[in-house]
């Protein structure tokens, strides 16, 4: 048995609610992901541009998987393919990581920014252009409703 459709709002951004939910969502997935960077900082991959890379794209890809999962259950409360999904988010992270990683280089590495400004201006950069894509690409059955996909031939 299929779950009801959730409402929501049209437009670029939708509704305050469902921005503070992918807020809720991707702040756990990056609550995550600064756990896992400490813990590689720990480690030794620190002070190398190398070390700071592995220690920036390895937690991303590693909390992908759980932001996925909570972006799908708490910010869009979906119940989207997820297979589907899962690819498409690992096409915007994939696309995010490489964005991200060399952002996080040229503020280090050529503004000269500390370790934690760096993260901050990258986390809230793609935390913007995230939501934008997971809202209009990532999950767009949650803009339809569930049977319009699969009533369609093509």
């Amino acid at each position: 048995m299929s779950q009801p459709t959730p409402p929501r709002k049209p437009g670029l951004l939708g509704g305050l609610e469902e921005l503070f939910r992918f807020g809720v969502s991707g702040g756990l997935g990056t609550l995550a992901f600064v756990f896992l960077s400490w813990i590689f900082f720990k480690i030794g991959f620190e002070g190398t541009r190398l070390g700071d890379g592995i220690r920036w794209a390895v937690p991303y890809l590693l909390t992908s998987l759980i932001t996925h999962w909570l972006h799908r259950r708490i910010a869009f409360r979906w119940p989207s393919p997820y297979w589907r999904s899962l690819r498409r988010t690992y096409v915007i992270y994939g696309c995010s990581l490489f964005a991200t990683t060399f952002l996080h280089d040229q503020l280090i590495w050529g503004l000269e920014f500390g370790s934690v400004a760096a993260f901050v201006v990258s986390v809230a950069l793609s935390g913007g252009w995230n939501y934008l894509l997971f809202r209009h690409w990532g999950f767009p059955e949650a803009q339809e409703p569930p049977h319009a996909s699969s009533n369609r031939r093509g």
